[in-house]
């Protein structure tokens, strides 16, 4: 095959790997060269995890080019999407059939089917935090041929341990299964790290379960309460610390700032509450406290309500009639506060 840009390439690729070729032969042609050409091509359609390239200046058929011969390693979960969608999972091995039976128990019993998307995709969410604690010893170069299991789904849901690829690999099987529409962006040298980028109602959001996992925050593994920062977080709250290429085509689809989508954004107890001020922020507490609620996941949008957890705790004790217990943990980022309240 003879292709003659970026373009092409990226297309004839992404066709082979939808087939899951390993060994893909092209000729590159006219603007296409190994100099010009755009090694960062992995399709999450089609589950692409790795590369390598070889190539040689050669002359054949009256064809002047670059002879190029492309090795391809997928996700598992690649194998494991394409089982589920076609209903045949005879061509997998023990391990990703593994995965395969555990991920289809999931969503055939403990997915609520007719919840709203949003819903659904907390499920999945939480399903994964609640499982996988972060492997911390991640230091295994990989090939395309050869991939740690704590790198893939295959680690989360047969160890319980995974890095950050591990989870977003996770998170993409089981939404892709879902039906959602999915993908992965890997950060820049400076950062190394990988998350997903869900679409909800044709918009586009950051999803970082990693992050959120209380497994990775805390050196205990303990991740009974899970966090939310960065489900479906805009790109004004993850502006400080994300670093990736700028011209990532998913991350320059993200909507540029919270919404409804966001967790935080929904206001109501199963999601979280988003405040607007200091005094809103402190009332809403207040409210929810008398009214009952145990557990509360609250922000304020460009505050910084509080030095740290102890000083938001004295200033809602100072605002609360009678004897409760709180407990929690208090953060900022990129202007935001976050707290998350437990109320004895």
């Amino acid at each position: 095959m003879v292709v003659n840009n970026n373009e092409e390439f990226i297309e004839y690729i992404n066709k082979n790997a939808a087939e899951f070729r390993t060994d893909i032969p092209v000729i590159l042609a006219g603007e296409c060269s190994d100099d010009t050409l755009d090694l960062d091509f992995a399709s999450d359609e089609n589950g692409i995890l790795a590369v390598q390239f070889h190539s040689a200046d050669l002359s054949y058929d009256n064809i002047k080019g670059v002879y190029a011969l492309i090795n391809v390693g997928y996700y598992p979960s690649a194998y494991i999407i394409n089982a589920y969608k076609t209903g045949d999972a005879s061509a997998l091995d023990s391990d990703n059939l593994a995965v395969y039976n555990k991920a289809v128990d999931f969503l055939e019993n403990k997915l609520d089917k007719n919840a709203a998307d949003i819903v659904k995709e907390k499920q999945i969410h939480d399903y994964i935090c609640d499982m996988v604690t972060y492997y911390t010893n991640d230091n295994d170069e990989y090939t395309y041929d050869n991939i740690p299991r704590y790198r893939t789904a295959t680690g989360a849901f047969l160890d319980g341990s995974a890095n950050c690829m591990g989870y977003t690999d996770s998170f993409y099987m089981l939404c892709k299964m879902a039906g959602f529409e999915i993908g992965k962006v890997s950060g820049d040298e400076a950062m190394k790290h990988i998350w997903n980028v869900i679409t909800l109602d044709n918009k586009k959001y950051v999803v970082d379960v990693t992050w959120d996992d209380d497994g990775y925050q805390n050196s205990s593994g303990n991740n009974s309460n899970n966090r939310y920062t960065y489900f479906n977080a805009a790109l004004d709250v993850i502006s400080q610390e994300y670093r990736y290429d700028s011209d990532n085509y998913l991350m320059k689809q993200v909507v540029q700032t919270t919404d409804e989508n966001y967790f935080y954004g929904v206001n109501n107890s199963d999601f979280g509450y988003m405040t607007n001020s200091y005094d809103e922020f402190y009332n809403k507490i207040k409210q929810l406290i008398e009214n009952g609620e145990t557990a509360i996941y609250i922000a304020c949008k460009n505050n910084v309500v509080a030095g740290d957890t102890n000083d938001m705790a004295n200033k809602i004790f100072e605002r609360i009639d009678g004897n409760i217990s709180l407990s929690g943990s208090f953060t900022t980022i990129s202007g935001y506060s976050f707290a998350y309240i437990s109320v004895e």
